[in-house]
């Protein structure tokens, strides 16, 4: 916590020439019946102090490389949840540069337009080949068109979101193998607020996102990344799947045969038989043991 600074008097207690008397106020006080000013702990949190300037940029507590040029902040909530939130603004300056150098050359573009426009002499006979040359080159200029909004679409600027729960395949019942790892999969089809199946990945399409998750032995990773623009309103949809899933029972099937289709295309790997060595080599009992995967039995 950084310490306010404080009035220092001179050696010995004797004060100075424009020192203030023993119980006149601190010209640092606030006036009677003012707030007083936030510390810059709190404006730090805040995200910004007086006239909208931020206090401090970043987490001091936090370490990081030299060359890093992301900002960190770590919160821990109310409820419990520790959350680190990371600012990247040196992708966002790398969009704006290339936004303005395509817009410079969008304006060189119209110069010279009129400028042919100037020295162009129109007949009727070249109006109609041109008319017909057009007519030819507009699928082509489709092509170019759906190019550019793809390009457009990928410099747009991106946030993200991650939730690690620490809980794994580990923690999965004897007679449930494969529990976490199902559980993942299932609170993807519908919350009680967006009860729509696969409604988020459609919003995430929609707006130049995707998502993804992992199961590990102790943990398992949620995430997603959209346009910044959308980022709150998927977030809300995303935050809905912890708080209230649906776990319909129509999709329960459906999801035992994804993740036995994920299971049969690890099996070949060399990293999974790695795996499935270890736990066979592991002491009775213990949790590398488990099958983690999940499967489809008949």
């Amino acid at each position: 916590m950084p310490q306010t600074k404080k009035s220092v008097r001179g050696a010995g207690g004797a004060s100075r020439p424009g020192d203030p008397e023993p119980g006149d106020p601190d010209p640092g006080d606030p006036e009677p019946g003012e707030p007083p000013p936030p510390s810059p702990q709190e404006g730090r949190l805040a995200g910004g102090g007086r006239g909208g300037v931020e206090l401090e940029q970043g987490d001091p507590d936090i370490v990081k490389s030299p060359s890093d040029p992301k900002k960190y902040r770590f919160l821990e909530l109310g409820n419990g949840l520790r959350v680190l939130l990371i600012s990247d603004l040196s992708r966002a300056n790398e969009n704006e540069e290339g936004q303005q150098e395509e817009s410079e050359g969008d304006e060189e573009e119209e110069d010279d337009e009129e400028d042919d426009e100037e020295g162009e002499s129109s007949a009727s006979s070249d109006e109609e080949e041109e008319e017909e040359s057009d007519e030819e080159e507009e699928p082509e200029l489709m092509e170019v068109d759906e190019e550019d909004r793809t390009k457009k679409k990928s410099s747009e600027k991106q946030a993200a979101a991650a939730l690690c729960v620490g809980v794994g395949s580990f923690c999965d019942p004897d007679d449930l193998p494969g529990l976490a790892h199902f559980l993942e999969h299932m609170v993807f089809m519908g919350s009680e607020k967006f009860p729509a199946e696969n409604d988020f990945d459609a919003f995430l399409k929609r707006h130049g996102g995707s998502d993804n998750a992992s199961t590990d032995c102790e943990r398992t990773v949620f995430q997603f990344d959209i346009q910044r623009k959308f980022f709150r309103e998927a977030l809300d949809r995303w935050a809905q799947f912890f708080i209230c899933p649906l776990m319909v029972q129509d999709a329960l099937d459906r999801e035992v045969e994804a993740v036995d289709s994920e299971y049969q295309l690890a099996r070949p790997s060399d990293s999974h038989r790695k795996e499935m060595l270890f736990g066979s080599l592991a002491r009775p009992g213990h949790p590398m043991t488990k099958f983690c995967w999940g499967e489809l039995r008949f």
